[in-house]
């Protein structure tokens, strides 16, 4: 039996009543038992896809790839306009939108040690999740060519509770969020229907990144700045939206990467 058919089995077994499945030449599993064979079967990763290659340590980050659909997408074309270092991490959170239709008892949450036994579910320091955090701060550091911390980490992700681009910053100070802002408004003269764009310190945020503040990566020994970028759904999916929300967002982006590495971009 190939590694696609039983996740095919497995995924439906997990969709069932039942408490029980034997998969001829494989074996029989309960739930518990399925879940751990999906886990081998659709391994957890780390990536560092790009290295830095700007004069400063920048790293633009999608912690949550494919949890966070399409996250990979916007990290990829902001690593590559910026010269910057790119890390991506996936399958580490489950019921996404590719491969995962249903828990399989991992929801890692990567950029800080811990993890959740749903979506959205309490979080809790584990063993496992500290070692995720810990590989991903290496990474960071191996695509941002240097020893933490890095000058700036740019993380990408989705979320489904509001149209609004969130962003939750660490070392921004209400001066530069009040022109990071002024620059989105300027979107306006080419797109009439701008999304509502709040940004720390100038906003309250419902996607505050507080356990990423508290003992995750927006924290000084990590990034000496940081923007946590929160997307909504409809600016992720089709295509077409998603083309619309990075050139809404590129020279945002760009005016703060500026303000590191001046005309290298």
């Amino acid at each position: 039996m190939t590694a696609d058919r039983i996740k095919s089995e497995l995924f439906n077994f997990l969709q069932s009543e039942a408490a029980v499945i034997s998969l001829e030449d494989v074996g029989e599993f309960d739930r518990a038992a399925a879940q751990a064979k999906l886990r081998e079967l659709i391994p957890a990763t780390i990536e560092v896809k790009q290295v830095c290659r700007c004069s400063k340590s920048i790293v633009i980050a999608a912690p949550h790839a494919r949890f966070d659909g399409w996250t990979q997408f916007f990290s990829r074309i902001a690593a590559t306009e910026f010269a910057a270092g790119r890390v991506v991490a996936y399958n580490f959170r489950d019921e996404n939108e590719y491969d995962i239709p249903v828990s399989i008892g991992r929801h890692i949450h990567v950029n800080r040690p811990t993890e959740s036994a749903m979506p959205y579910g309490e979080e809790r320091v584990t063993e496992r999740a500290r070692e995720a955090f810990d590989q991903y701060l290496r990474a960071i550091s191996q695509a941002g060519a240097q020893a933490l911390p890095i000058d700036l980490l740019i993380e990408f992700h989705g979320q489904r509770r509001n149209e609004s681009i969130e962003i939750a910053t660490l070392g921004v100070e209400r001066e530069l969020a009040e022109k990071l802002l002024d620059v989105y408004q300027e979107n306006q003269a080419v797109d009439a229907n701008l999304p509502e764009f709040r940004i720390e310190p100038l906003h309250q945020l419902h996607f505050s990144a507080e356990r990423a503040k508290q003992d995750g990566v927006m924290r000084p020994e990590v990034a000496r700045q940081a923007l946590h970028i929160e997307l909504p759904r409809t600016l992720r999916r089709p295509e077409p939206n998603r083309i619309r929300a990075w050139n809404l967002l590129q020279p945002v982006l760009c005016f703060l990467v500026r303000q590191y590495i001046g005309a290298e971009i």
